[in-house]
């Protein structure tokens, strides 16, 4: 994760040499970086399930062949390690919904006063670096984005809706990169729940995620499209938080919480499992 991070930083803090770098009358060409999450994106789906996009991105470009997240493997954690460079244990955020005992808070993703509450959130996320040296941003519900943390959001942010039509996502994406130069941001993320989701409620080899896995590859394709039609000079990366593998129901291979949960019910509040 802290390798992704140097990377997108490299991109507007390398110099480049040669004549156009010496001649103060021809400035720089501003870069641009636009950061894409798909939830639960295993790194096999594009050859096991065929997604042309995909398959022609990896082609194209330089690519990892994996990754190895963060522990938990959650989706909030780790969306915000990979923003922040840090593991979950430094940066606060160690699970999808937890208790905090410095805060004496707990903290859920359907409670937005506490996905809102920055003082949940450690670190420093990229957007507010890149704005603390006058670069501006934009989050498309990205982890970490609706709080101010350190008294910050991103230049540009949406408050998370999950009925938002995924096209119409990557549309008001590419609004942001026609912008006027001056109010334009550099810095872009965007995320995507629904493979995640589907993944979770029929397994990696349903039809269900077939489908979401297609419907993935088409906005992959637009935003390709949307990327080479706005002639910036846009870096485009594409990632997941982590993947997933199907569990046996066998119950020898199973901790069912439940029963530690009615065991023990006197004697500790349970927050969360997984």
């Amino acid at each position: 994760m802290k390798n992704l991070m140097l990377l997108i930083l490299s991109f507007f803090t390398l110099i480049p040499f040669g004549t156009k770098a010496q001649n103060n009358a021809h400035p720089q060409e501003k870069q641009y970086v636009l950061l894409v999450s798909f939830d639960g994106f295993r790194n096999d789906y594009p050859e096991k399930f065929d997604l042309p996009n995909f398959q022609q991105l990896k082609q194209k470009s330089s690519y990892s062949k994996g990754l190895i997240p963060s522990f938990p493997s959650k989706t909030f954690p780790n969306h915000y390690t990979i923003i922040t460079g840090m593991y979950p244990g430094s940066h606060g955020l160690v699970d999808n919904k937890f208790f905090s005992p410095s805060l004496q808070k707990i903290y859920s993703i359907p409670d937005r006063s506490a996905v809102q509450n920055p003082d949940f959130y450690g670190g420093t996320p990229l957007w507010q670096w890149f704005q603390q040296h006058g670069i501006k941003t934009a989050s498309y519900f990205w982890v970490g984005s609706e709080a101010p943390i350190q008294g910050q959001f991103p230049t540009y942010y949406h408050i998370y809706d999950q009925n938002i039509p995924y096209s119409k996502r990557v549309d008001e994406v590419m609004n942001w990169f026609r912008l006027p130069e001056e109010d334009r941001p550099q810095f872009v993320t965007l995320y995507f729940e629904f493979v995640d989701s589907a993944g979770h409620r029929t397994g990696t080899n349903s039809e269900e995620l077939r489908k979401a896995l297609m419907e993935a590859d088409a906005l992959l394709g637009q935003i390709i499209a949307g990327v080479e039609q706005s002639g910036l000079p846009i870096t485009t990366i594409i990632t997941s938080d982590h993947g997933m593998i199907d569990m046996t129901s066998a119950k020898d291979k199973l901790i069912f919480t439940e029963e530690i949960e009615a065991k023990l019910k006197d004697k500790a509040d349970f927050i969360n499992n997984g």
